[in-house]
């Protein structure tokens, strides 16, 4: 079986330098923010379509808004959970949340 010499996404997570406590603690607000920036916006987004579309157009803006929401906070779950057993989980649902939210923009 041929030995693949190219590292992995695990390998390269560990070359990674420990965050100090402030860049924790920035990273933590800037997802926060992100976050219920995200519930405001898709709340107006929805509530502003409710009376001028249809159900088939405003079930479009709900999944767009779930996933864009299952983005953020899978994003914050990735980079907030450096030190969590979790970490590779955290990684795959945030990827998995990218795509899906690059599916819905279609």
């Amino acid at each position: 079986m041929p030995v693949s010499l190219t590292p992995t996404l695990d390998d390269l997570s560990n070359l990674r330098r420990a965050q100090s406590h402030r860049e924790l603690f920035a990273d933590g607000f800037i997802h926060t923010l992100g976050i219920v920036g995200g519930i405001a916006g898709a709340a107006v987004l929805l509530g502003l379509s409710a009376g001028q579309s249809g159900p088939l157009k405003l079930l479009a803006l709900g999944i767009y808004a779930l996933c864009f929401m299952a983005m953020l906070t899978a994003s914050a779950a990735y980079n907030m959970g450096y030190h969590s057993q979790w970490r590779g989980i955290f990684r795959r649902c945030d990827h998995c949340a990218i795509f899906l939210m690059i599916e819905v923009t279609y």
